[in-house]
């Protein structure tokens, strides 16, 4: 009997692992495999039959209780996202116009009087070569690389340099802050198809990008700089458009003169950035209506001036006068060709051209494991194109091109040493973190006295009990009768639903009454809701964890009953019967616990799971209080001097000044305690 006692464990644990069971790689180790069974609850057996159970319940690995539950929100708020109608798609393509094309619709009026400024225009070589660069670089650069493959690597909907990085993170862990979990695969929104050719490539491109941190370093850095130049360009682009723009009403208004420039410049500036707080998309509503009637204005007169003046003006679409141009010109018309890049963007964004070509390329080896030899022409033929860009717009770098450089660089090191600094603190955490067996030593009194009440501690752990909180046990008096470690933590994804935000886990035993939260963000979520709405939906999810851990551990239950009678009975030896899986979807649950209601008791009639649901709605009653660390970051004194340069004054300096979340969410200081602690990184 004992031989079969061994080889139902060894059944159900191969069921297990194919169901919601693990091989030991993933382990919730917050919460003790048999902290369930420590209540004295569930269906005791005699003789080998109890024996079995034990070995059962205490030694198979349990799968992470954040996979958990994260797979059943996902399914239980699985939504089926329907594609744009014609209409949806046609007034999103209208906004553009007001957004995307404004840029690209007024920077075409400084290319010629650029150009001609270094190539003087004698002969119709040089205005058909001009004419013929600017119609070749806008085809090339906006139109077949952006439109035709850029556009397609996004994120969700979502473009640009970070969200391309957010793409590529979700695939490989190229993350340098170690907070990466299985449970956020589960977000409705994370996950996305693999195609299967290539995949032995992609996989060891992954492989070679996740082992190796210089590769994660360098990624990091090349998307940092792209961000970066494209707000020191966007710094300097709307007065340079807008005076511009005014500059030209000085030869049509007599008296008009640079004055009055300025403040009619001011004025204008100072209203759009007032808009511009509701967002894009009324902004880009609001300019939509200007640029259509700006772009069509251009081209019906210039359909017109060519018909009625000069038809020949056509030749220019012969790339053959782009030759002609440089063939005439020499060193002037290189000169000349860092003025056309002003029709398509300007200094700054040169280098961000070649960011997202080098990001998209790691995309299509990545994610789309694109054929190898598409995947690297696409490098080979429009990062050529931009190289030769950015070596003719370097010679306008000391003609004032050097400011949104400088710009950029300012940002790029702010950026940087924000994530240098925040990487070292979260593995001082790590280092410090307390460990479980200090938890159990000192009992679910903590060692101190539990006060009705629930404390909110903040911390950026997404698994383990912070060093801070042996710091608020050893200052405080009393401790609350409910602990919830609430870490913050943004997902490589553009929005979080708000059913799928919380996620919670035990932290020890039960009578504990200690959970983590981990409260999850997008990288354009905006945390609008005040700290009232926030503990409202704590609560609520709380609440909804506690339920749905009652009824899979009844399932639980119910399913190793089952498989007992049966295995130990003379009936039948079938461990299929066993497989009521954690891991399924709402409706399946929800028919496999009505199908075995008569074995089962459910977590609203468990009087455990009501008195531990009295409690905490008696410790809401009560109030919350949010306890946070005053944490200073500081250099070891080994360390070397540009460390402590980085960490003892400008991550400082950033820290001081970041507002923290309890401040975003406008918590009143009467519900704040905070612990001063120093970390030595």
């Amino acid at each position: 009997m004992e031989g079969g006692g061994e080889d139902i464990e060894e059944s159900v644990g191969l069921v297990r692992r194919g169901s919601w069971w693990v091989d030991g790689s993933e382990v919730d180790s917050e919460s003790l495999p048999w902290c369930h069974e420590g209540d004295g609850e569930g269906t005791h057996m005699e003789g080998q039959g109890m024996s079995v159970r034990r070995r059962l319940v205490k030694k198979p690995k349990r799968a992470d209780s954040l996979d958990v539950e994260a797979m059943g929100i996902a399914d239980a708020h699985k939504q089926h996202h329907k594609d744009l109608s014609i209409w949806n798609t046609l007034a999103m393509a209208f906004q553009t116009l007001g957004v995307v094309y404004g840029d690209m619709g007024t920077s075409p009026l400084y290319v010629f009087s650029d150009v001609f400024s270094k190539v003087p225009s004698q002969s119709e070589i040089e205005v058909l070569g001009a004419l013929s660069l600017v119609m070749y670089t806008i085809a090339l650069i906006p139109f077949a690389k952006y439109v035709f493959v850029v556009l397609k690597a996004n994120d969700n909907g979502e473009g640009g340099t970070f969200a391309l990085y957010s793409l590529i993170c979700r695939y490989a862990k190229v993350n340098l802050l170690p907070n990466q979990q299985r449970a956020d695969e589960h977000i409705s929104s994370y996950k996305l198809k693999l195609p299967t050719p290539e995949l032995e490539r992609a996989l060891n491109i992954k492989e070679n990008l996740e082992q190796k941190s210089s590769l994660k370093t360098l990624l990091l850095l090349l998307v940092l700089m792209g961000t970066s130049m494209v707000i020191g360009d966007g710094i300097l682009t709307p007065a340079m458009s807008v005076m511009s723009a005014v500059s030209g009403l000085q030869g049509s208004i007599p008296g008009f003169n640079s004055d009055h420039v300025v403040l009619v410049s001011i004025v204008i500036l100072v209203g759009l950035f007032s808009i511009q707080r509701f967002g894009t998309g009324k902004v880009g509503f609001l300019f939509a209506p200007a640029l259509a009637l700006w772009f069509f204005s251009l081209g019906s007169i210039g359909i017109y001036n060519i018909i009625k003046y000069d038809i020949s003006v056509l030749r220019g679409f012969n790339p053959a006068y782009i030759y002609f141009f440089f063939n005439k010109n020499n060193r002037k018309a290189w000169s000349a060709l860092g003025g056309c890049v002003l029709c398509i963007t300007g200094i700054a964004e040169v280098g961000v051209m070649l960011v997202s070509t080098t990001l998209v390329t790691l995309v299509m080896l990545l994610i789309w494991q694109t054929n190898l030899f598409f995947a690297l022409s696409f490098p080979a033929i429009f990062g050529t194109i931009e190289l030769i860009y950015l070596f003719a717009v370097l010679t306008k770098v000391l003609e004032g091109g050097w400011l949104p450089l400088a710009f950029a660089s300012c940002f790029l090191c702010i950026m940087y040493t924000w994530n240098y600094g925040s990487v070292l603190k979260y593995q001082s955490e790590i280092r410090e973190k307390i460990s479980m067996d200090f938890m159990l030593d000192l009992g679910s009194n903590l060692g101190t006295v539990r006060v009705p009440g629930i404390g909110l501690l903040y911390n950026e752990l997404v698994q383990g009990i912070p060093s801070i909180f042996g710091q608020f046990l050893v200052n405080l008096p009393a401790i609350h009768s409910t602990i919830v470690f609430v870490c913050i933590k943004y997902v490589p994804i553009p929005v979080v639903p708000q059913e799928e935000r919380f996620l919670f886990r035990r932290v020890c035993p039960k009578d504990y009454h200690m959970f983590r939260c981990i409260a999850r963000y997008g990288y354009k979520d905006i945390r609008k809701e005040d700290h009232h709405a926030f503990e409202r939906l704590l609560v609520e999810s709380l609440e909804k964890f506690l339920r749905m851990e009652a009824h899979d551990l009844a399932l639980e239950n119910s399913a190793l009953e089952m498989h007992f009678e049966n295995e130990l009975g003379p009936s039948s030896s079938n461990v299929d019967e066993l497989r009521v899986p954690l891991l399924m979807d709402q409706q399946t649950r929800v028919g496999a616990m009505s199908t075995a209601q008569s074995n089962i008791m459910l977590g609203d009639e468990d009087p455990s799971l009501e008195y531990e649901l009295s409690d905490l709605r008696e410790a809401m009653d009560s109030g919350f209080t949010y306890l946070l660390a005053h944490g200073d970051v500081r250099a070891r004194k080994e360390s070397w001097f540009l460390k402590k340069l980085f960490i003892n004054y400008f991550y400082a300096f950033l820290r001081r000044n970041c507002r923290a979340g309890p401040a975003n969410m406008s918590v009143p200081h009467m519900n704040i305690i905070q612990v001063g602690m120093t970390y030595m990184v």
